[in-house]
């Protein structure tokens, strides 16, 4: 059973395509001046980063492509409010990392994306929890132009507070040394809220419904 939701997880890795989504509406975000760079803090996603100097940053919930919705994102060419979604033609919609490193300059851009569609997991198909406030255990200091999914392009996909994520980390080929070394910094300073629930305990929006096992 955990090997079929590998090989469904390792389908959203791919480019592909798909039907046309609506749009969803942006929320606010809180950036703050720090000495070393920005702090940008989303309460609406339960997140912190600090943004190296000369970086800009977009919060959503924003449409990107079926399935996925991205939470926040940041790039280093400093453009607040960037997305780059699925490119669309008249007979299709397509979402790869060849469609989003050919929407940004030779700069870095990073977003955590929500898998917020898809089949009902078991209980047995949710998980590990991802229950570190840090990235730890998810991204080792690297060269981002190198890339896993394809040069230039990472996808790392965890699980937390009920929802399937997807940290995407996207580097042009001819980025600078100074960018790809912030974009290990900025990683390095991402920290999660220890306690992300509503004071009345509800779950949060998007979490996902699991099936109980018999």
């Amino acid at each position: 059973m955990r090997q079929g939701r590998d090989d469904e997880t390792e389908s959203l890795i791919q480019g592909f395509t798909f039907l046309i989504c609506p749009t969803v509406l942006l929320a606010a975000c809180h950036p703050t001046s720090t000495g070393e760079g920005t702090l940008f803090r989303s309460d609406t996603h339960h997140l912190q980063v600090t943004l190296p100097p000369g970086w800009a940053a977009a919060e959503g919930p924003e449409h990107l492509a079926r399935p996925f919705t991205g939470l926040v994102a940041f790039n280093s060419w400093g453009e607040p409010d960037f997305w780059a979604p699925a490119v669309t033609t008249p007979n299709s919609t397509t979402y790869s990392p060849a469609t989003v490193l050919g929407q940004i300059p030779d700069g870095a851009y990073i977003v955590l994306v929500h898998i917020s569609g898809g089949p009902r997991l078991s209980a047995e198909q949710y998980g590990p929890e991802h229950e570190r406030q840090d990235l730890s255990g998810l991204w080792a200091p690297q060269d981002c132009r190198q890339g896993e999914a394809a040069p230039g392009a990472t996808y790392i996909n965890f699980f937390k507070w009920g929802r399937a994520l997807r940290l995407e980390v996207y580097c042009g080929q001819n980025a600078s040394d100074a960018t790809a070394a912030a974009v290990n910094d900025l990683l390095a300073a991402w920290r999660f809220d220890i306690v992300p629930t509503k004071e009345d305990g509800a779950a949060l929006p998007g979490a996902i419904s699991v099936e109980e096992s018999p």
